[in-house]
């Protein structure tokens, strides 16, 4: 399983280069992928696969995968489906497509997602591969991004399902808890009872319903067809729409008798039905014909598999793949369609069954199987729906009654919206020749039939072969009724009886509707009776923007020391009434160890005063970089050397970074434009101080069982085999807490950036060479030796030599010193953050004596790169230590004996703390690049 995932994720890399190399015949080679994959499935069917890797198991996070009948069954259509549509694909574009290597990639991408989404068995795993398919989903039917109609139906389909899906996590995580377990297998097998668990069935639902398009939460489908045909061919037939029938299916075992379960899952899929299948009888437009009847159908599906009944199960199984069958294959004609007449719209269509007779077979074949015709699959999975619905006793009589009587009006208009596809497309109508589209269209190749007709074909042949189709679906059905005898079967031909009875009413009504198309469509109400959603969801999002707006009106008044006073104050205020009302804990500290330590504080303490009264900028900024370096000091006299170092380099880099944004201020702040008063300001900072300090004095003393730093030298050798317990931690055992803070700081520098070039990244720093002549050529003039290289070019009113020979001698060493800390740190005080501050340090001596040509000299490359290619090791080590047998950000460990070196113990750690490095190298270089060089050139300009 974990093979095939990767296979698409390979070959979704892959797809760019491959269409770029063979056009739009690279989808041939992309669809073996999904072939090969269906070829494994094949293989294990009737047997139980299970794959499981240790990753957080304190937080439930394990990656379970489980291969068992109803995960073989999705997976068929899931891969063969796709398989087909890529080779659709080859034909349906043109090579000179927009962006059709990144299509590929998603397609590819997508099918892989969903084949992991039907195989994972611990929930939290399932969500991650739910939302991956929103998100391909998003990219997908937004594929021509240029349209307005793309980018809405993009976004409608992003928010709903992603809305459902929150709700859905909310239900797996209390689920989860109150199950003692987060696989589907556990929760299934013993599933918990009381009124949680039935909370979380509902929040469940809510996703699975807004993902399968059920009423309510429908209307995203039909907008999506403004995806290109073979998305709405395999996300809106056979994969995405089918991920809420899967869970449904999942969990129905041992769900299906909660209390909200059937009241739910019926009333909506029932609903679904009848409103969907009367607006396709309105719809002019094959593929929203197409939409709409997937909306109805998904609906009857819902109902069969959320019955929980093992033969209700079984007419659902057969619908789903009946339907992804049928329906991927009309879609494909309808694309078909388009492409060879340039429209869908089914009053400009007339005579098209004589001009393409094969494609008339094909679509008739899988609209007979849609409308439930014999001896189509349609046709069986509708007559085993009906008996189980009347054969059933877990509704009630009533009940029962109810439901097979929506279900018979619903599949009247399944006849119908089949028959008006049918016409529509291909009939004659009241015109004696071909329509003006029909007349000019260009016949299709046979590969570009290849995927319907076969499609089509197979709905004919599991209509015939439909006992043995029976027996590839019991394994999963039998789970709903164990250990009791199967009372009914699939076949074509039961006898007469009630299904039978029903099915000819329907074939009946179906045909009596469609003659009667003309007056049902001057039914078009002005304002449809349960409203319009599109017009719902509209009005949300207006009511939410309004929302939003006047909230953040009421709250951002634009004000920065408002705002900053309000949050501060808030945390003054919040902690300390919860303190004084709730905490019965005395407080015992000791406010210093030796007198140093008091000293070192007053020192601090007249420093932040004086900070407050000074009006030079530039020694204000000094003052408080004091604090910093005393706050070092005091580090370090607790015995927390690495601490220390990293408090004195940030302090130090900020320094800097302050002197450089200053160089746009005045020198001096200007009392006359001052806001607000400074007795509040200063009131409210003693409060803030007082606060940090009481909550920590109390949190200290509400400790009551061993502390954690006592356990933590042994965890750091034993776990990331390494003595620098500040390092392990950063790089090993909270290294996820890493790689979203370097994440951070790299949007930090791109912000910087962005804010400082404004329209465009500025690049590499100048070099020497890219100097204007005229000041090469004074600089030749006015230097004899060159000790920095671009030292020469700065002014000579500016220029220091000594600190450019002092740079010249110094800068080796602190390189040498940032390599030192990089490699010792996971055994001694250093570590990639604080090598790559020393690197950016160094960095900031040759920036200041050299000028910013010097900057160019020194790193002749682009910052951006530095920072990708840190992310990049960071992120990467995850995939390179699961490979290795360790969880992901674990550190794995390599021994070997190298020669005159000696035995080496090397760890993974070492290259995630060599991306932290680069990443620091990286900022530290942006910063000097906008704040710097960026500021120096403007200075330049607005000098000469």
């Amino acid at each position: 399983m974990l093979a095939i995932l990767l296979a698409h994720a390979v070959a979704a890399l892959l797809a760019p280069l491959v269409v770029r190399r063979f056009g739009r015949n690279g989808f041939f080679p992309l669809a073996l992928v999904p072939l090969a994959s269906l070829g494994w499935v094949i293989d294990k069917w009737g047997s139980v696969e299970t794959l499981h890797i240790t990753w957080a198991p304190g937080l439930s996070m394990d990656i379970d995968f489980r291969f068992d009948a109803l995960s073989a069954i999705m997976a068929v259509l899931v891969l063969g489906v796709g398989t087909l549509i890529l080779v659709y694909c080859a034909r349906y574009f043109n090579d000179d497509e927009p962006r059709l290597g990144i299509f590929a990639a998603e397609m590819v991408a997508f099918a892989g997602a969903m084949f992991g989404l039907v195989t994972s068995d611990n929930m939290l795993l399932l969500y991650m591969f739910w939302e991956l398919t929103t998100v391909l989903s998003f990219l997908l039917v937004g594929h021509y991004a240029e349209r307005a109609t793309s980018r809405r139906a993009a976004t409608q389909a992003l928010l709903v399902t992603t809305a459902g899906g929150l709700a859905m996590l909310v239900g797996m995580i209390i689920l989860g808890q109150a199950g003692g377990s987060y696989n589907l297998s556990d929760l299934v097998a013993s599933p918990p009872t009381g009124w949680l668990p039935s909370v979380a069935i509902v929040l469940i639902l809510i996703g699975a319903l807004s993902k399968s398009a059920i009423v309510p939460l429908h209307f995203w489908l039909p907008g999506a067809m403004a995806a290109p045909t073979p998305v709405s061919g395999y996300l809106h037939a056979a994969a995405m729409v089918k991920a809420g029938i899967y869970l449904v299916a999942r969990l129905a075992p041992g769900y299906a008798d909660s209390p909200p379960w059937r009241v739910t899952i019926i009333s909506l899929g029932l609903l679904s039905m009848i409103l969907a299948g009367w607006r396709a009888m309105r719809a002019y437009d094959l593929k929203l014909v197409l939409a709409f009847g997937t909306v109805s159908q998904l609906g009857f599906m819902m109902v069969l598999v959320g019955i929980g009944t093992r033969d209700a199960a079984l007419a659902g199984m057969t619908m789903v793949v009946a339907h992804a069958m049928f329906k991927a294959g009309l879609f494909m004609v309808v694309g078909i369609i388009d492409h060879t007449t340039g429209t869908r719209d089914l009053r400009k269509l007339a005579h098209l069954g004589k001009k393409a007779p094969a494609l008339a077979v094909i679509a008739g074949l899988a609209a007979a199987s849609m409308a439930g015709l014999p001896p189509l699959l349609g046709f069986v999975g509708k007559e085993a729906a009906l008996e189980s619905v009347l054969e059933t006793d877990v509704l009630g009589h009533w009940s029962s009654i109810a439901v097979i009587t929506v279900i018979v009006m619903g599949s009247i208009l399944t006849v119908g919206y089949s028959i008006r596809f049918i016409w529509g497309a291909f009939g004659r109508k009241t015109l004696k020749n071909p329509s003006p589209a029909v007349s000019k269209m260009h016949a299709p190749s046979w590969l570009f039939l290849f995927a319907p007709g076969l499609l089509a074909v197979l709905g004919l042949a599991a209509g015939i072969l439909s006992p043995q189709l029976e027996k590839l679906l019991t394994p999963y059905t039998s789970t709903l009724a164990p250990g009791q005898h199967a009372d009914y079967h699939l076949a074509l031909w039961h006898g007469f009886n009630t299904p039978l009875l029903l099915t000819c009413v329907v074939i009946a009504g179906g045909f009596a509707l469609y003659i009667a198309q003309r007056q049902i469509s001057r039914l078009h109400f002005e304002h449809p009776p349960l409203g319009n959603a599109d017009r719902i969801y509209d009005a949300t999002l207006r009511g939410m923007d309004t929302i939003s707006m006047r909230l953040t009106g009421a709250t951002q008044r634009g004000s920065l020391p408002r705002t900053q006073s309000t949050i501060l104050a808030t945390l003054v205020i919040v902690p300390l009434v919860l303190l004084i009302i709730d905490t019965r804990t005395g407080v015992d500290m000791r406010l210093w160890d030796s007198p140093i330590q008091f000293t070192i504080a007053l020192m601090m303490i007249a420093a932040a005063l004086a900070a407050i009264v000074m009006r030079n900028r530039l020694a204000a900024v000094i003052l408080v970089g004091l604090t910093g370096y005393g706050c070092g000091v005091l580090f370090a006299l607790h015995g927390a050397p690495d601490l220390a170092l990293t408090q004195f380099l940030v302090e130090t880099l900020t320094l800097v970074i302050f002197v450089l944004v200053l160089r746009k201020f005045p020198a001096e702040v200007d009392e006359s434009k001052a806001i607000g008063f400074k007795l509040p300001r200063a009131i409210l900072a003693v409060a803030v101080g007082a606060t940090v300090t009481t909550i920590a004095a109390y949190a200290v003393n509400a400790r009551n069982t061993r502390p954690i730093y006592e356990l933590l030298p042994d965890a750091a050798y034993t776990i990331g085999n390494g003595k620098n317990v500040v390092n392990v931690l950063l790089v090993d055992i909270r290294a996820w807490d890493t790689l979203g803070e370097i994440s951070v700081l790299l949007v930090a520098a791109t912000g910087v950036a962005s804010l400082v070039f404004r329209n465009r990244r500025f690049g590499i720093a100048p070099r020497v060479a890219d100097a204007p002549s005229v000041i090469v050529d004074k600089a030749a003039a006015n230097s004899d030796t060159t000790w920095l290289r671009g030292g020469d070019l700065i002014d000579p009113r500016y220029r220091s030599l000594v600190l450019e020979v002092t740079t010249r001698l110094v800068f080796p060493a602190i390189m040498v010193l940032s390599i030192y800390f990089f490699f010792s740190g996971h055994n001694a005080p250093g570590g990639g953050f604080a090598g790559g501050l020393t690197a950016g340090l160094a960095l900031v001596l040759r920036y200041l004596a050299g000028g910013r040509y010097e900057l160019g000299e020194a790193v002749p490359i682009d910052a951006g790169k530095i920072l990708g290619l840190g992310l990049a090791l960071s992120a990467g080590t995850a995939i390179i230590s699961l490979f290795l047998g360790a969880p992901a950000l674990s550190s794995a460990v390599f021994e070997f004996t190298l020669p005159l070196i000696g035995h080496v113990k090397l760890v993974t750690a070492l290259f995630f703390d060599l991306g932290v490095y680069l990443i620091v190298v990286g900022l530290v270089l942006d910063v000097l690049r906008s704040l710097g060089a960026r500021l120096d050139a403007e200075i330049e300009v607005k000098a000469s």
